[in-house]
């Protein structure tokens, strides 16, 4: 496999997880008046990403399998790869969005232990 369609699924995918960490940040900075909530909220909508890439990465390898032998040697050869290079990519990014919900939520809970400690 070509170093260079490696680098174009990784960079393919990267720019779609950046999208949607974007959408994230929106949101957060949205409700950057109540802080609490919006970290929480962050933290919930980066989980979520985080389980779709999972998912789709478990797709990944068989969604790009022709149904019927082709008649493209080299084709067929590639595509089972560059399902195996989606998938490593999609689970990187999903690791990525998985500690980001962790760090989120857990700043989200020391707030509300805090909030509820001092009162």
């Amino acid at each position: 496999m070509s170093e260079q369609s490696e680098a174009a699924v990784q960079q393919a995918v990267g720019r779609s997880c950046g999208f949607a960490a974007l959408v994230i940040g929106s949101v957060v900075n949205a409700l950057a008046f109540m802080p609490i909530p919006a970290i929480k909220a962050g933290g919930y909508l980066s989980l979520i990403t985080a389980l779709f890439l999972v998912l789709q990465a478990s797709r990944a390898e068989q969604a790009l399998r022709p149904a019927a032998p082709a008649r493209r040697t080299g084709r067929v050869r590639s595509e089972p790869m560059l399902g195996a290079v989606k998938r490593k990519a999609l689970l990187r990014y999903a690791y990525l969005f998985a500690l980001a919900a962790a760090v989120c939520l857990s700043i989200g809970l020391a707030g509300d232990l805090n909030l509820t400690l001092r009162s």
